[in-house]
């Protein structure tokens, strides 16, 4: 199964997990000892991979570069300039 993170951040993988505390309080213990369970009875291995996409290093269609900024970084706009620049001390 593959699951894009979409708009989630990376940090988000860690905030949901059967090993979150908020998420084990939500389903109670006995729900988790059946999740136990099912996954033990189906499941022979799992395994997680992160990949990260470079819009320098991909190729993608045109209609996905005219649909998301991600794909066209050259075009994002132009940082902030940050407050006057501090002068030497002598």
């Amino acid at each position: 199964m593959f699951s894009p993170l979409a708009s989630r951040s990376p940090k988000s993988i860690n905030t949901f997990s059967t090993d979150n505390p908020r998420f084990f309080a939500a389903v109670g213990e006995s729900s988790m000892s059946r999740l136990a369970e099912l996954e033990a009875s189906v499941m022979e291995f799992s395994e997680h991979q992160l990949f990260a996409f470079n819009p320098h290093m991909s190729y993608v269609s045109p209609d996905w570069i005219r649909e998301d900024a991600f794909w066209k970084p050259d075009e994002a706009p132009a940082p902030k300039p940050s407050a006057a620049p501090k002068k030497a001390m002598p």
